[in-house]
């Protein structure tokens, strides 16, 4: 008598999303480095940064006042 386990299509799948989603340490140093310099990127230049949001948010959402008379 011979007994064969066979996997069932549910617990392979579930295996190979297992190891698909792994998320170890080698994966994510290089991600929030990148995260790292972008927000280092934002932060050496804020004041500009922040002067093109006031004046972006300006020309959109800003009336222009209409003269009377």
């Amino acid at each position: 008598m011979r007994i064969v386990y066979t996997f069932s299509s549910f617990q392979v799948h579930h295996t190979l999303l297992g190891v698909l989603l792994y998320v170890g340490p080698d994966l994510i140093l290089p991600l929030t480095s990148a995260l790292a310099a972008i927000a280092g990127a934002i932060l050496l230049f804020w004041n500009k940064v922040l002067g093109f949001m006031r004046s972006a948010w300006r020309v959109l959402f800003v009336r222009q006042k209409t003269p009377r008379g």
